[in-house]
């Protein structure tokens, strides 16, 4: 809600912005952090609240700027996105070795790991199952493995859980332990290794439909 709020802000603002285009970027760049301070203000999910912002400026703020700034946008998001995410994942990689924040529980590893599968493909069947009756080309198990299958936790899930106090949530090491595991788990082995297989397998069966797997490939 907060998100959209400053994405309506936003799209009214740059309806006045014709003859002062140069400061489009800056005003789009500036109501998004407002967005992140603001849901961070209210203890709301900040991550949300720019997600939700950044959908409302591509609906109804892209019309009203110029050509010049949306390419500006476009490509300064897309070079601090690769900085951020490069950043979160050197720190996943010293918090991996550092033994001061690992906890381990091998009954919560494995029964996390077992769960994001099961509960993932539960929620794919029963979405998809709705799904298909309005669809005019429906979803066929052979998607519905590949969307099951190809959950990838990574960056975002670990900032969630590094963000956790310490104070409120005692059990904070044995989740950022976990969280490592799955990440790993999911990034590493699950869609470097054995979802290739199965893309692959989708393609030889339907060869028509390729799209899934020029995706999913280009993670590799």
């Amino acid at each position: 809600m907060v998100g959209l709020i400053f994405a309506a802000l936003l799209a009214f603002i740059t309806r006045f912005t014709k003859k002062v285009r140069i400061i489009e970027p800056l005003l789009v760049f500036l109501m998004v952090y407002l967005a992140y301070l603001t849901a961070e203000l209210f203890s709301l999910s900040a991550i949300l609240s720019m997600t939700f912002c950044g959908i409302g400026c591509n609906k109804y703020v892209e019309a009203n700027i110029s050509q010049k700034s949306r390419t500006t946008v476009k490509y300064t998001m897309k070079t601090l996105a690769s900085i951020a995410e490069t950043i979160i994942f050197i720190f996943l990689g010293i918090s991996a070795v550092d033994k001061s924040k690992w906890a381990w529980d091998t009954g919560l590893i494995s029964c996390t790991l077992i769960f994001i599968f099961v509960f993932r493909a539960l929620g794919v069947v029963m979405q998809t199952w709705v799904l298909n009756w309005f669809r005019l080309v429906p979803l066929d198990k052979i998607d519905q493995v590949v969307m099951s299958y190809g959950g990838l936790r990574g960056a975002v899930a670990f900032a969630l859980v590094v963000l956790l106090d310490a104070e409120r949530v005692p059990a904070k090491d044995y989740f950022v332990a976990t969280t490592i595991i799955v990440v790993f788990f999911t990034v590493m082995f699950q869609v470097k290794y054995l979802l290739r297989d199965i893309v692959f397998t989708r393609d030889i069966l339907s060869p028509e439909n390729r799209i899934g797997s020029i995706v999913l490939y280009g993670i590799n």
